[in-house]
């Protein structure tokens, strides 16, 4: 075993919450509270909303919560010591700093995604500086699966399950009473948890349907959409369309930033996810261009607060990160990171893996070429990339073949 810093610990979690934040924050206490062959004897704090809790020095001690409770917790969607979208900057973080010196904190660990990674690279910075010693990681999560490092991240494989399933009940419905199904999905400037929708006819039978799919990086019209859904409609009696919150024109700029002047949250990030304004427009815009009925569904904040979709391997793998982080900390000595996984197939396995805080830091990607194939999703490599992430999928919704056309 390493040699531990003497003091205490923090841990935040950041950000939109997921399915499975919780085991990450639950991996992270068996290890560092009830698992660990460690000496520390020190106080674990929680902060309560993340950053803000740290400003505020609004904590509690993990300590005191027992053994079964944590069991309960770990299986809870959201954020359990709550969450936020404050962007700290330097002054915000110098307060956060002052706080751990004034309570010894040594061990700072924070849940969340790429702006959370920024935060925890700040206090890496600061404690250089300040010649005052704290351990910082960053632990991955975020469900539009954009953090530039890593395989994939947790919290997406339980999202995209939770979409998967819910356009298979919407195709249910279709097919009782024909229309076109228009789904809008989380994902700003990130395709990968809409492209999900790719993988519908995994979970439906009797019937194969050819998704729209339309993400941020490929660039549209609401017209061409709507073209193109009634021409499927058409064709096979039914049309599924699954579009990004976040697509673009072809001129690059956002539809729903040209629909309505949106409001921003403390980052200034508009708030893409609250507004029902685009799905409307292209329900108008269909219904102008032909008389069918559309079945209009916003996935919204389900799709990271959904318990009963939540992918097993996502499970295993936002628990085990969590205990990782501590593993580099109390272990390996390690003095900082940002910690993600990375995975091979055929089979499927993962690992766990430190990347440097800089190279995730305020950095974002988006769906590579390889999963995009003249403007569309390459639903085989696509299929390959996410299908060992979801589990199980132990529930088909049989589709009466008479019900639709066959193109």
């Amino acid at each position: 075993m390493a040699k531990e810093l003497k003091g205490n610990a923090i841990i935040g979690q950041g950000g939109g919450p997921t399915s499975v934040i919780n085991r990450s924050l639950s991996g992270f206490v068996d290890r560092f509270i009830h698992y660990s062959d460690s000496n520390f004897k020190g106080i674990v704090y929680g902060a309560l909303n993340g950053s803000r809790g740290m400003r505020d020095w609004n904590v509690i001690a993990l300590n005191d919560i027992d053994k079964y409770s944590w069991k309960r917790i770990r299986r809870t969607p959201g954020a359990f010591l709550g969450s936020t979208r404050d962007k700290p900057d330097e002054e915000y973080c110098a307060r956060i700093f002052e706080n751990f010196k004034k309570n010894n904190v040594r061990y700072f660990f924070y849940i969340g995604g790429n702006d959370s990674a920024d935060t925890a690279e700040i206090i890496r910075k600061m404690s250089v500086r300040e010649q005052y010693e704290v351990l910082v990681f960053h632990i991955a999560k975020t469900v539009d699966n954009d953090l530039v490092k890593g395989d994939h991240m947790p919290g997406f494989p339980s999202a995209a399950k939770h979409l998967i399933y819910t356009i298979a009940d919407l195709i249910s419905d279709a097919a009782s009473l024909p229309g076109i199904i228009v789904v809008e999905s989380m994902g700003r400037d990130a395709g990968y948890l809409t492209a999900s929708g790719a993988l519908i006819n995994d979970v439906i039978s009797g019937v194969k349907i050819d998704p729209l799919v339309y993400v941020p990086e490929v660039r549209i019209e609401l017209d061409t959409i709507a073209e193109h859904a009634l021409e499927r409609y058409g064709n096979q009696g039914i049309a599924v369309v699954v579009y990004s919150e976040g697509i673009k024109n072809n001129e690059g700029k956002r539809h729903k930033d040209l629909l309505e002047k949106l409001e921003k949250d403390p980052r200034g990030q508009v708030r893409l996810s609250a507004s029902p304004v685009l799905i409307s427009e292209l329900q108008r815009r269909i219904k102008e261009k032909g008389d069918v009925r559309i079945i209009p569904h916003m996935m919204g904040y389900p799709q990271r607060a959904d318990a009963r979709t939540i992918s097993e391997v996502d499970k295993h793998e936002s628990y085990h990160l969590g205990a990782f982080a501590v593993k580099l900390a109390l272990e390996d000595n390690i003095s900082s990171g940002s910690v993600g996984i990375e995975a091979i197939r055929d089979p499927y396995q993962e690992s766990y893996v430190r990347f440097e805080l800089t190279d995730v830091a305020q950095k974002a990607r988006t769906l590579g070429p390889k999963f995009l194939y003249n403007g569309r999703i390459n639903v085989l490599e696509y299929r390959n990339y996410l299908r060992p992430l979801l589990g199980s999928l132990d529930h088909e919704n049989e589709i009466n073949p008479r019900l639709l056309k066959h193109s």
